[in-house]
């Protein structure tokens, strides 16, 4: 029976582990559910809902930004040494 030199048997280990990961890899990808389209009606209203809520916001901040009066406050100045 031949013996194994340490680093045949460390670079066997390490392919073999390599075949696993790859294995694992694409069982992983063989068993993975396909991903819903955009337009998918399940998702459909909560993108209207999403859009609804954007624009009732946008138009919240733009009342906001509307009613804010300008500031007649002159900047704070700096100490001069």
């Amino acid at each position: 029976m031949l013996q194994q030199d340490p680093h045949q048997r460390l670079w066997l280990i390490n392919h073999r582990n390599a075949e696993l990961i790859h294995r694992a890899e694409q069982q992983r990808l063989a068993s993975v559910k396909p991903e819903v389209p955009a337009g998918h009606p399940r998702t459909r209203p909560l993108d209207i809902f999403q859009a609804s809520l954007g624009r009732a916001f946008a138009e919240l901040r733009r009342a906001l930004s509307d009613a804010e009066a300008p500031c007649d406050d002159p900047a704070p100045t700096a100490p001069h040494p």
